[in-house]
């Protein structure tokens, strides 16, 4: 149903996402790429690309960045009459909370921001309230 499983992470690391699909609710208001200081970035087993339709991957391992590739972090595809969106970021609080006086903070109050704004496009494409180029 979602595209993929969870097959392993590493340590937290910063990354550069590239935004697949910028007409996208999802991704409207990130740029062509987008840099996040600090996250665990998930790697997937049972992932077909040719199945989802990408939203954001990394072109680089996210641990050994000598290492090209397609690695997904973010996808939508359609399932059944339904529609499912997936994003594998968030597991920083300082990635999901804009307050600026968080402890420990690593990514901008801009980046927590933008995924609040990632998370909401993803999910008003899902219930059908913004429309985005077809899936497959």
């Amino acid at each position: 149903m979602l595209g993929g499983e969870f097959a392993h992470h590493g340590p937290q690391v910063s990354v550069e996402c590239l935004n697949e699909d910028p007409q996208h609710p999802a991704n409207a208001q990130l740029g062509k790429t987008w840099t996040l200081s600090q996250e665990e970035i998930y790697q997937f087993k049972n992932y077909d690309a040719a199945k989802v339709h990408d939203l954001l991957i990394m072109d680089k391992h996210p641990e050994h960045k000598e290492v090209a590739g397609h690695f997904p972090v973010t996808w939508c595809k359609p399932f059944g009459a339904g529609k499912v969106f997936y994003t594998s970021l968030g597991h920083r609080e300082d990635i999901i909370d804009t307050d600026p006086n968080l402890k420990d903070r690593k990514n901008s109050v801009e980046i927590s921001k933008a995924y609040q704004q990632h998370v909401l496009g993803g999910i008003e494409w899902a219930l059908g309230l913004k429309a985005a180029t077809p899936v497959p």
